[in-house]
């Protein structure tokens, strides 16, 4: 029973991601009630073009309202991203992250959006050490590939930076990662693993990762 909870709890989490669009990201100025303030960029994830009504300083604020309601007014916010060009998979270094409560936003300036033209990555952006950021930044992409679901409501895509790997051995080993990460992902429901099986695909996708080799999982399903 315990095995199905966990499971429960890693699927609940994408859930929001279903009936989505495009990606776009929000660059403005937040101004707190204690007095600091600082720029950074918030994503949202929407089945519309976001509307004009909230590309105004007033509107963005209303869009954060109503997007964080069900978070209990918390959003994310990142002051610096990374996009690798040709596929826009996105990379974030971990202090460069603001977890945000409304509450204490006093008032929001805003400044540009973007529309990355791709499926809501950013919601599985990758978190990185400062070292990793840079270095990820420096690097172009080796190699690229794409898996999906059986039910085509879920994409892994995996990119590397690392042109030492052999890739044929390691397409063999993250096409049973991805299949593992789809079916944790998948809202139309997939194969239940046991908690060893869990652990020893997470250990895996660390390792991999540690060698800038990276899985992306993107819930495509609509309603």
């Amino acid at each position: 029973m315990k095995k199905y909870i966990y499971l429960l709890f890693t699927l609940l989490p994408m859930l929001a991601y279903a009936d989505t669009g495009r990606s776009y990201i929000i660059k403005a100025k937040f101004f707190l009630k204690n007095g600091t303030s600082f720029v950074g960029y918030y994503q949202t994830n929407a089945y519309y073009d976001v509307e004009n009504k909230y590309q105004n300083d007033k509107g963005f604020q209303q869009l954060l309202n109503e997007e964080s309601k069900e978070r209990n007014y918390n959003v994310t916010i990142f002051k610096s991203y990374y996009l690798e060009p040709t596929t826009k998979l996105g990379f974030v270094n971990e202090n460069a992250i603001v977890d945000l409560n409304l509450k204490n936003l006093k008032s929001t300036v805003f400044y540009k959006i973007f529309d990355t033209y791709t499926y809501p990555i950013l919601g599985d952006m990758k978190k990185v050490s400062n070292w990793f950021y840079d270095e990820i930044k420096k690097r172009k992409k080796t190699q690229y590939v794409k898996f999906g679901s059986p039910d085509g409501d879920v994409e892994s895509h995996v990119l590397s930076f690392n042109s030492n790997y052999d890739w044929k051995e390691t397409c063999k080993l993250t096409r049973n990662l991805c299949e593992y990460l789809n079916n944790k992902s998948s809202v139309l429901g997939g194969k239940i693993y046991s908690k060893k099986e869990i652990d020893q695909f997470e250990a895996q996708i660390k390792e991999l990762e540690s060698q800038f080799i990276f899985i992306f999982t993107i819930v495509t399903f609509t309603c």
